[in-house]
């Protein structure tokens, strides 16, 4: 057959058939050939014949379903015999139309594409079960940003099957909210006076539905405003949003007003839903298997296919939102070299054409900031908003301005009533954020050189809190728990209230009418107050330290000449013997009062986390001179002052480190190195003297920073194996040796060892091991973390084996879990227990372990395998 002639699939010229399309022209051959010169009753028969025979029912229903879908005239006389045919309900055929609806519509010709709608209305109508499926597949088609003439007849097809079986619809909760989510975000691609009559019939469907089946409305959640707002001026919808904010319970009596839905995370179904299957397809392939740096082809073949007209635009928006709420990479792909989700977004957002849609985008990607609650909401939907600023910053300034700017804008002017909440919101995303370590600090971001006066200024009103101390942020604000103030006020407020005076930047974010201008935020008010601050703000980040004294001589008037010049001296130099000097200043200068120590802890602190460098410490020998090089930074001369006996150490002195460890977390890990140095340098300097990591130093630092001990040490070691594994691994024996009360049977511990190893680590390890430098498991309690190890990879589980092998641990310590393992899901332990049970004993205790195991199959093979094992070894006895 010529493939340039196919009924069902548009081909090119490089097109091939593929085993779908095979399937489909196959089923048809044959049962053409069985129904040749077959009168009407014969064709009964043989149908009602094929009934039982499974094989025979598949291929005459695919053969019915190609038919349907390929010749509008005989489509009618198909239908009627394929209920006649089938024994299941019409399960397969549907099966088998979802699946190609998502595999191949693209594809479809358009008749298939026409009839394939009124295959679906004949399944409705016919009230056919399961059809539920088959249509959110065939909605995934429907794309956003599409106004091609195909797109916009399946928009058309499937809303007046939608007003047809309303009834039918509104049966199933799930898919109404789903009509609603993608019928809400089609009507903004449809408001060119081409469009007016779908147009029409779009609003008064999406409407009515919406006032009838609110409830359903709910779980769509914050995603739900979203798109509301992009509509906000089409009247009727001025009127729900009058409701919605006034009058909520008019709409649903369990409905409490717009925070409510704010505060509803929407499930990933929905975002998905707005994405056809061939675009997330693609999106997936990028963002899981395309390498950091070599993606620039594939961006440009996407920009190509998905991006050409001014409407599609829109599209980057629903992208964004796909690959924040239901993209989420493992750990191991968050290690790799693979393409970030944060690199994505920086391209959707730095290619858009449209100021509209650019500012949508924005909106998208910082909307999960707003209502943040750190109790309910994941971090993994603020990660990309943050990494796009702070990697942005250094090459691409002009995206992290943008941003920054956006956020400080639509921290105001998103909710203006709600003000509060939203700051609140991201504040609580900022906090998260720097408590996850997600990145060091905000400094290099909001204090940044190539930031612009003004937006210094703007941030600094905003985000006063991260700047007044670089040692402190503000507290985590629970969302849940101040929701129940002014904002749902709004109930009260006059019906003559507009809904864009509480949702106010929907003017600015959607505008019909303006749709080439560039997007702006603020009104003349706000730039009359930012210009009349500019003389009264300084942007100290380009200033000499001297001047920025000046310009602080408030604050710091009674400071010390001589403490101002040595500061001023290690700020340009930035080198460890100016900033001894400095410490000696310190300690011997007369007390100042709380507002100078803080400004000069404050500062010294900012130079300190500029002084650090980016390269790994961790010495690359160990001689002398590498060991004292990789301590000779600043940071290490105030770490130095905790090895002094304690009458020693100065009250000032340890107050700096307070500030410095806020500012900087990682000096909780530079201490641990500088111990396991300094223990190695005393080694040497003694000869045939051994000198001890001085593991009470530590211990006194946390008690400086007032942070448990345990908890502290876990979270150092967490900050060590994610930003240097090779230093993890060299510090860690000395911790296993001087903290074993801790260290020991540590599951916490185990998995940031057991995720970080490698070949080469582990040989080095179990060389510790058995060498007697290292112990990191006892016999006590060992069964505890063996439960635990089940959950680890497969490597994982390889590695910690190994482990347990080489401490020797004996077997009656763990064999009671022996009767917990299921020979399916746990192949690692239960092969190197086999083979640790080679070389044991036969014992009463070990049989009863053995036979107290459950099998699910007739015979288990690790118990037969161990028996036969055992056997063997008292016959050769």
């Amino acid at each position: 057959m010529d493939i340039t002639k196919s009924k069902l699939f548009i081909h090119t010229i490089v097109d091939i058939r593929d085993d779908f399309e095979e399937k489909y022209e196959k089923a048809y051959r044959a049962y053409e050939d069985a129904i040749t010169g077959v009168d009407e009753k014969e064709l009964h028969e043989l149908l009602s014949g094929t009934i039982c025979k499974e094989t025979q029912h598949e291929e005459i229903s695919l053969a019915l379903t190609y038919l349907i879908l390929t010749d509008s005239n005989a489509a009618g006389k198909a239908y009627s015999d394929l209920t006649i045919l089938t024994h299941d309900g019409l399960a397969f055929v549907i099966n088998n139309l979802a699946m190609l609806v998502a595999e191949k519509y693209q594809r479809l010709n358009d008749v298939p594409r026409k009839q394939l709608l009124w295959f679906l209305k004949e399944l409705i109508k016919n009230q056919v079960l399961n059809v539920d499926n088959l249509v959110w597949n065939i909605l995934r088609q429907a794309s956003g940003g599409d106004i091609s003439p195909k797109n916009v007849a399946l928009v058309d097809g499937l809303l007046d099957i939608f007003i047809e079986h309303r009834s039918w619809l509104e049966k199933d909760q799930f898919l109404v909210g789903t009509v609603i989510y993608t019928f809400l975000r089609l009507l903004e691609d449809h408001n060119g006076p081409q469009f007016s009559h779908l147009y029409n019939k779009e609003v008064g469907f999406v409407i009515s539905l919406i006032r009838d089946r609110f409830a359903d409305v709910i779980p769509l959640g914050r995603e739900f405003v979203r798109l509301l707002q992009n509509v906000s001026r089409i009247p009727e919808f001025e009127c729900l949003w009058k409701d919605i904010l006034h009058n909520p319970k008019k709409l649903c009596p369990t409905f409490n007003g717009v925070m409510q839905l704010m505060q509803t995370k929407t499930s990933r179904r929905f975002l998905r839903c707005r994405l056809t299957p061939d675009v997330e397809r693609k999106l997936h392939f990028l963002i899981s298997n395309v390498k950091f740096g070599n993606q620039k082809r594939y961006q440009d073949w996407f920009q190509e296919k998905y991006f050409t007209t001014p409407e599609s635009q829109s599209l980057r928006s629903d992208l964004i939102r796909f690959i924040i709420g239901a993209i989420h990479p493992t750990n191991d792909m968050l290690c790799s070299d693979i393409i970030p989700r944060w690199a994505v977004i920086g391209w959707l957002l730095t290619s858009c054409t449209n100021a509209v849609a650019q500012a949508n985008a924005k909106l998208s990607l910082f909307y999960d900031w707003l209502f943040f609650d750190p109790l309910k909401d994941n971090i993994m939907n603020i990660e990309p908003g943050i990494l796009v600023m702070y990697h942005s910053i250094k090459n691409h300034p002009l995206v992290s301005c943008t941003l920054l700017d956006f956020l400080c804008r639509i921290m105001k002017h998103f909710h203006p009533k709600g003000e509060d909440r939203v700051r609140a919101g991201i504040y609580n995303s900022l906090r998260m954020i720097l408590d996850k370590q997600v990145i060091p600090n905000l400094f290099p971001l909001l204090e940044s050189s190539k930031l612009d006066r003004e937006l210094k200024l703007m941030l600094r009103e905003n985000f006063r809190e991260f700047f007044s101390s670089p040692s402190t942020t503000p507290t985590v604000i629970g969302t849940s728990q101040t929701l129940k103030g002014p904002l749902l006020e709004d109930d009260q407020q006059s019906e003559s209230d507009r809904p864009e005076d509480n949702f106010s930047h929907m003017e600015n974010v959607v505008n019909y009418n303006t749709l080439n201008d560039e997007l702006t935020f603020s009104d003349d008010e706000d730039e009359k107050k930012i210009n009349n601050s500019k003389d009264e703000v300084s942007d100290d980040d380009d200033l000499p330290l001297s001047k920025v004294l000046e310009l602080e001589k408030p604050i710091i008037q009674s400071i010390p000449e001589e403490l101002l010049s040595c500061m001023d001296v290690f700020s340009n130099s930035r080198s460890a013997e100016d900033f001894e000097s400095l410490l000696d200043e310190l300690t011997q200068t007369d007390p100042l009062n709380i507002d100078q120590e803080t400004y000069v802890n404050e500062r010294i602190a900012q130079i300190l986390h500029q002084s650090l460098s980016s390269r790994s410490i961790f010495p690359e020998s160990k001689s002398e001179e590498c060991l004292s090089e990789s301590i000779s930074g600043p940071i290490f001369s105030l770490l130095k002052i905790l090895l002094q006996p304690e009458e020693k150490r100065k009250i000032p002195l340890t107050n700096l480190l307070l500030h410095v460890h806020k500012l900087i977390p990682n000096t909780g890990y530079l201490l641990l190195h500088y111990l396991k140095v300094n223990a190695k340098q005393q080694s040497r300097r003694k000869e045939n003297v051994t000198s001890a990591f001085k593991g009470n130093v530590y211990k006194y630092y946390c008690a400086i920073i007032d942070s448990p001990f345990e908890e502290q040490l876990k979270k150092d070691l967490g900050l060590l194996e994610k930003n240097d594994t090779k230093l993890f691994f060299w510090i860690l024996p000395d911790l296993f040796k001087e903290y074993k009360s801790v260290m020991l049977n540590n599951m916490d511990v185990l998995a940031l060892f057991i995720g970080a190893i490698d070949a080469n680590n582990l040989r080095d390890v179990i060389f510790n091991i058995t060498q007697g430098k290292l112990i990191m498991f006892t016999s006590d309690d060992i069964i505890d973390v063996i439960r635990d190890s089940l959950e680890y990879e497969t490597f994982e589980q390889f590695c910690f084996w190994q482990l347990i092998q080489a401490h020797d641990i004996p077997l009656e310590s763990f064999q009671d879990i022996i009767p917990e393992l299921d020979t399916a899901v746990h192949a690692e332990a239960l092969t190197y227990i086999l083979l640790l049970l080679k070389n044991e004993q036969p014992s009463t205790e070990l049989v009863k372990c053995l036979l107290s195991r459950e099998s699910k199959n007739r015979a288990d093979a690790f118990v037969i395998s161990v028996l036969r094992c055992l056997v063997r070894k008292l016959t050769k006895k």
